[in-house]
């Protein structure tokens, strides 16, 4: 005797009754140029545990900023030998200045530069970012994730 179709049919009934799969979660990111943030390349210590990375970073912005960090949009980028951290800051009185005023309304508020993070080069080489009305220098080493240098530009 035949099950195929009795076996179909079975499984086409537990199909229909199985929830709809769950919608993956969104984040709104707002992308800014970095002429916006201070931008600061700091050494990571080598007896630093990887958990202790993100007290770490909260403790470099303390020491660098002249803001409060709850008045801060900041952030961090790390390479992926947990060697160096790229800080970036601004303060979220400027980007309001400047226009951007809905900013409880992202999840992530970031300079420009984090499009490429970890991004690797075989070669050093000089990255332009064009937006609209700025561009963006990154000089990345051979083989590094994060990039050495960043620096604001005229638009052209």
């Amino acid at each position: 005797m035949n099950d195929a179709p009795k076996k179909a049919k079975n499984a086409e009934s537990r199909l229909a009754t199985t929830e709809p799969a769950a919608q993956p979660e969104t984040f709104d990111v707002l992308i800014l140029p970095s002429a916006l943030f201070f931008i600061e390349r700091i050494e990571v210590p080598a007896a630093l545990d990887a958990s202790e990375l993100d007290d770490f970073a909260e403790l470099s912005m303390e020491g660098l900023a002249p803001f409060p960090l709850e008045q801060l949009n900041w952030g961090f980028l790390v390479d992926s030998e947990r060697t160096v951290l790229l800080l970036y800051a601004t303060p979220k009185d400027r980007l309001k200045r400047t226009g951007y005023d809905k900013l409880e309304a992202y999840t992530w508020v970031l300079p420009d530069f984090a499009c490429l993070y970890g991004a690797r080069f075989p070669q050093a080489l000089e990255v332009i970012l064009h937006g609209e009305n700025h561009c963006t220098r990154l000089s990345f080493p051979a083989g590094e994730g994060l990039p050495l240098s960043i620096e604001s530009l005229a638009p052209t």
